[in-house]
């Protein structure tokens, strides 16, 4: 998408989704348009905004102002005060369905204001028709940066935060199991989304019990659950299957599948890169915030004010993870560095990484077009992603790809009994089998095809190796910065297609 001129008048293209229906009128129209993840900056600029809905122009306005969302835990979102344009009607049915590029979950984009009368004018002489229309205006999306600046100032600014940020899974099990066995019937919105058909009264709470982070368990045996928390990172299949099979205060030696009659809950801030197996059951941070949002603040005792913080911080959560979405802005920089440049601290960069890293998981299933098992983890400072298959012959031997911060690896994983874990002759050992049986695995064709010159040429001698702790052998090429998620999760599927035909094959 090309950069619209940076002092010209804007407008701005909202899709508002299931806000529209056939017969909702201008004014209702007007009404249900939102709070938008619009910069203060390019908001000055806006004179016109246009309701979108499946692609087709519902509504124009003649934006005067605009003013912040009044919750708190909405920074960074605002709304509009206008009123309809007098050729609204003359756009109404336009299909602007190809100015917002396919996969991208943003719904906001800017396009000159200039660019959008000469197409109005160009579509009443018919000389532009619809398939025409993103090549004849300049169009932008609003970048990663100036989404999740706001969002991360106030972070910076709120004491919540700065309480959380040392164990903030212990802060979240703490502050919800004190807030469920404390005011158990004023918080039965946010107890439902564990026991649906609770009834509410006492609830028992245990705090960290056996790793657990939530144990809780209602009056005479009922309402029996457990949630496992998890903000920035994942937990793995083998994580969970340990904590299902952990002793609970009412039952012991219960195994993998859990104890009977209880609730197994992981609640994530972001949705895991595979399928929860029994008896975990998903629940994410979007539905404790709506959960709380139905929870009346004077029922609390005299706790109001310190819920009423926390529900905002859960909301600024939600905003941050859709904010640093790659998925929101597809054809933007992926890297985190790049995409925020100095725009946030520092010690933002991890978190911010395991969040993007995330989603890039869930690009690439969208361009393979099926679920991909992926791991994705942070270690050295950066986000790592990993996707390995068993080969057909040999179960100890796997072969998959890895990016690690700027690094795309095609890797072999060999864990032959005879030569696991470190040791320069185990090392060695297993360098030699790759060398000798998996050599042409490790062709970077699939990824050039894609990103071209993006993916930077080197040459490896022979039985030239890189070796990753415990048992991983591999060769790499960098991305340049500039890569795109739409660029690197294409690459990234083309080379999960090959790495699973490859191994069944061998």
């Amino acid at each position: 998408m090309a950069n619209v001129d940076k002092d010209a008048d804007l407008a701005v293209l909202l899709r508002i989704g299931n806000s529209w229906s056939r017969d909702v009128s201008d004014d209702g129209l007007y009404l249900a348009r939102g709070y938008w993840r619009v910069a203060a900056e390019k908001a000055t600029r806006v004179t016109r905004a246009v309701a979108v809905a499946d692609g087709i122009v519902r509504g124009v306005f003649d934006v005067h102002a605009w003013h912040p969302a009044p919750p708190r835990g909405d920074e960074g979102r605002i709304a509009f005060d206008g009123t309809p344009a007098t050729e609204s009607a003359e756009w109404v049915g336009t299909d602007v369905s190809s100015i917002f590029s396919p996969g991208s979950q943003n719904p906001v984009r800017y396009v000159l204001a200039a660019d959008l009368d000469r197409i109005l004018t160009s579509r009443r002489s018919r000389h532009v028709g619809d398939d025409d229309l993103a090549a004849a205006v300049r169009v932008e999306e609003p970048t990663t940066a100036e989404q999740v600046t706001p969002i991360v100032e106030a972070f910076e600014s709120d004491v919540v935060w700065h309480m959380a940020r040392g164990a903030p899974e212990r802060f979240h099990s703490n502050l919800l199991g004190f807030l469920m066995s404390t005011y158990p019937d004023a918080t039965a919105p946010l107890r439902r989304l564990f026991t649906p058909a609770s009834s509410g009264g006492e609830l028992t709470v245990w705090r960290e019990w056996r790793h657990i982070d939530v144990v809780a368990e209602g009056r005479g045996g009922s309402d029996r659950f457990v949630i496992e928390i998890k903000i920035y990172s994942i937990p793995d299949a083998g994580q969970l299957e340990a904590l299902a099979s952990a002793p609970l205060p009412w039952s012991a030696g219960h195994g993998a599948l859990g104890a009977p009659d209880t609730t197994y809950w992981l609640l994530t801030l972001m949705e895991p890169p595979f399928v929860l197996a029994a008896p975990w059951r998903p629940v994410r941070f979007d539905d404790v915030a709506l959960a709380l949002d139905a929870i009346t603040l004077d029922v609390l005792g005299s706790d109001p004010e310190l819920f009423d913080r926390y529900r905002a911080f859960v909301r600024r959560l939600v905003g941050l993870r859709d904010a640093i979405d790659p998925r929101n802005q597809l054809d933007g920089p992926f890297w985190v560095t790049t995409a925020l440049g100095d725009s946030v601290p520092g010690s933002w960069l991890g978190p911010l990484q395991r969040m993007r890293f995330t989603g890039l998981g869930h690009a690439i299933d969208l361009e393979h077009g099926g679920h991909v098992a992926l791991k994705i983890d942070l270690t050295r400072g950066t986000g790592l992603v990993t996707h390995l298959r068993p080969l057909a012959s040999n179960i100890n031997r796997s072969v998959g790809w890895q990016v690690q911060g700027d690094q795309l690896r095609l890797v072999a994983l060999v864990q032959d009994s005879g030569f696991l874990g470190r040791g320069i002759e185990h090392k060695a050992r297993r360098a030699s089998i790759v060398e000798n049986e998996y050599l042409n695995w490790f062709d970077f064709h699939a990824a050039q095809e894609t990103l071209g010159d993006l993916l930077i040429p080197r040459e490896w001698a022979a039985g030239q190796w890189n070796h990753y702790y415990p048992n991983f052998v591999y060769r790499y090429r960098k991305i340049k910065p500039g890569t795109t998620t739409r660029q690197l999760a294409t690459a990234l599927a083309r080379i999960t297609s090959r790495t699973d035909t490859w191994a069944l094959a061998h």
